[in-house]
């Protein structure tokens, strides 16, 4: 659709050994709302292309012994443009935050 097509950024799944401990460690060291688990799936969200460090979160899972099984950069699904818009729109102050 026409709002999947308009999310800006990079979008990679990941299947990791740990995918819990990997989403926590990435929330961390990231953005939150750019990586949600799905199953035994991650999605991340970046906004560099590949080649100019957008794969940075891929040495941070390795240094602390996640293994990423299989990785491909994909689509954008309705859900990933939902997290994303209203993040965004909390960072902004036009959403009010959870307390």
């Amino acid at each position: 659709t026409g709002i999947k097509d308009g999310q800006r950024g990079h979008l990679f799944e990941l299947h990791v050994d740990q995918p819990q401990r990997a989403a926590d460690l990435l929330k961390n060291t990231m953005d939150r709302w750019r990586v949600s688990l799905f199953g035994d799936r991650l999605h991340v969200i970046v906004d560099k292309d590949i080649d100019g460090g957008g794969r940075d979160f891929e040495d941070t899972l390795a240094r602390e012994g996640i293994r990423i099984v299989s990785d491909r950069e994909a689509r954008f699904s309705l859900e990933d443009v939902f997290i994303s818009v209203v993040e965004q729109a909390r960072m902004q102050g036009k959403v009010a935050r959870e307390d």
